[in-house]
């Protein structure tokens, strides 16, 4: 029975994974307090933790100041805690 349940929990955590959006990978990494890393379509990068996310757009802060970048620019994202 345990198997089973653990099973049927992994299952659960995979298919949340596969649904996940953009918007909550950021969300997430916003409340965990994460540093990320994002590539952008003109090949820029950006460190910082998610200091803010809009619904089209996340805002990385640094010591370099923040930066919004709109989602659909978004390339890639690395994720660190």
């Amino acid at each position: 029975m345990d198997r089973t349940l653990e099973a049927e929990m992994e299952a659960a955590r995979c298919a949340a994974r596969r649904n996940r959006s953009l918007r909550d990978v950021f969300l997430a990494a916003e409340d965990a307090g994460s540093v990320v890393r994002l590539t952008a379509t003109d090949g820029g990068t950006h460190s910082g933790r998610v200091s803010g996310v809009g619904v089209d757009h996340v805002e990385i802060g640094s010591d370099r100041g923040l930066r919004v970048v709109a989602f659909p620019h978004v390339v890639s994202v690395e994720l660190s805690t």
